[in-house]
């Protein structure tokens, strides 16, 4: 599990703790996280509490919660996570819908990305997205990603992208 924290200028961003779990309650239960990333069925605080320990406590999953610095709200997370399906790591992100569109992506998956690469157990990764999801597409395109693949997930179509440390 990755503990770094980071500082942009407006942004912070720390490693998830569970008492997380009620910002994490509110973005996965978002119109968009459920459209693009899927219903998680978290419909409790307690459901929430559970899903947000387990992610802490997994040693395939690190999420970083983004924190506007002026507000000190909590609007959104970077991912990196191990899935069954991908041979390497899975970079990703997911903001709350009022801050989505303002740069607030890329100003916080810049250097957590970069400081990932940096690591030599993951000199390349992976992003997935649906095929709708185009906002993401974009984003991943000027972080730097390339266009690898198409894929089926979860019976989906999925576009999937490569990053590597030498990019």
């Amino acid at each position: 599990m990755i503990q770094a924290s980071f500082k942009t200028k407006r942004l912070s961003v720390k490693p998830l703790q569970p008492n997380d779990a009620d910002f994490i309650f509110e973005l996965i239960n978002t119109e968009t996280w459920i459209r693009f990333i899927g219903d998680k069925q978290i419909y409790t605080q307690e459901d929430a509490e559970n899903y947000t320990k387990m992610i802490c406590t997994s040693p395939d999953r690190n999420y970083w919660v983004v924190i506007e610095k002026e507000s000190l709200t909590q609007i959104g997370i970077i991912t990196l996570i191990q899935r069954d399906y991908l041979p390497i790591a899975d970079f990703g992100f997911a903001f709350l819908p009022e801050f989505q569109n303002k740069g607030f992506g890329f100003e916080a998956a810049k250097p957590v990305l970069a400081f990932i690469l940096g690591d030599a157990a993951f000199p390349e990764l992976l992003a997935t997205t649906m095929v709708e999801n185009t906002a993401s597409q974009k984003l991943l395109l000027k972080l730097g990603f390339s266009f690898l693949k198409e894929m089926i997930v979860d019976e989906k179509a999925s576009y999937c992208y490569t990053i590597s440390k030498n990019k």
